[in-house]
């Protein structure tokens, strides 16, 4: 994927949709020139930009699992020429999930700052911080059946919402994006461009698992606990020249650039044995609510 021609590495899972203009699948050879230079196509994303007009919107709503959200988006010019321009966002998630016990927050701040150099010349200027913590909820499902060879295999009475992590288990994760942009006209057709952006966060988990592996005949699993931890940094340049001409009476377009990039991360995982060694829970008494287990962190 691709945010207004930059290509990027890091997931942008987080970001949230109230920050972009627009959304476009553009298939082909484009993608030649894009990501890992494969031909299937690029997904562009457009970040919202400034206006001169100003404007200031409030959005809320809410659903099930008792989720609300709130948006707040205002822009317009800062000078009274309108050279200078302005907008801010600011996105926030709360609420449950469609797993039981799991529950998740999300935030998104997005400033962005254009400035016209000359009539031909447009600097541009933004911050972008995402941040999301989930409680209660990991990334494995229960198993499908369980048993053994000798007292048969039988289904797992597991429904979709049903949920194989432990109260006290989290993922949370947070990353910026600094990124800066001049573009010039040249004339009517042709175009320089230049863009830089340098992008950095976390994510970490900790998580206690239980059912999603070797359930025994009994109904009984261990729990399997850990923590893992990525963090990730990138630089991107984008430095190109493009416009169209004329040929053989056709019209034809032309892109030359350099697109160097950096990325550079940080991992650690480590498997709890303290936690995980010789705890064992019957997953389908308590999915039958005969036990009370996955409360804390003795007793899941």
């Amino acid at each position: 994927a691709s945010r207004q021609g930059m290509n990027g590495t890091q997931a942008i899972n987080n970001s949230d949709s109230a920050i972009y203009e627009s959304l476009s699948l553009v298939r082909g050879a484009t993608g030649l020139a894009s990501g890992t230079g494969e031909p299937g196509g690029v997904l562009e994303l457009t970040r919202k930009r400034p206006t001169r007009e100003a404007r200031t919107s409030i959005e809320a709503g809410g659903g099930n699992w008792s989720h609300i959200r709130t948006v707040l988006d205002s822009s317009g010019a800062l000078n009274r020429d309108g050279s200078l321009r302005g907008r801010g966002i600011a996105a926030y998630d709360h609420g449950g999930d469609w797993q039981h016990r799991a529950k998740q927050d999300r935030g998104t701040l997005y400033g962005i700052l254009e400035y016209d150099l000359t009539p031909d010349t447009t600097l541009t200027l933004g911050l972008q911080h995402n941040q999301m913590r989930a409680r209660g909820s990991v990334m494995i499902g229960y198993e499908n059946y369980y048993g053994d060879p000798a007292h048969g295999y039988r289904f797992t009475p597991f429904g979709p919402r049903d949920n194989a992590g432990t109260r006290w288990s989290y993922n949370k994760s947070r990353s910026s994006e600094i990124f800066t942009r001049v573009n010039h006209r040249l004339n009517e057709n042709w175009q320089l461009d230049a863009q830089y952006s340098y992008s950095f966060g976390k994510r970490e988990q900790e998580y206690g698992v239980v059912g999603s592996v070797a359930v025994q005949h009994d109904g009984t699993a261990r729990l399997t606990s850990g923590y893992w931890e990525h963090a990730p940094k990138e630089h991107n340049l984008d430095l190109n020249i493009s416009g169209k001409y004329p040929l053989w009476g056709r019209e034809h377009e032309l892109k030359i650039g350099w697109c160097p990039k950096m990325y550079a991360a940080s991992n650690k995982s480590v498997v709890d044995i303290e936690k995980s060694d010789g705890k064992c829970l019957n997953v389908i008494e308590h999915l039958l609510g005969k036990t009370a287990g996955f409360t804390h962190r003795t007793a899941y």
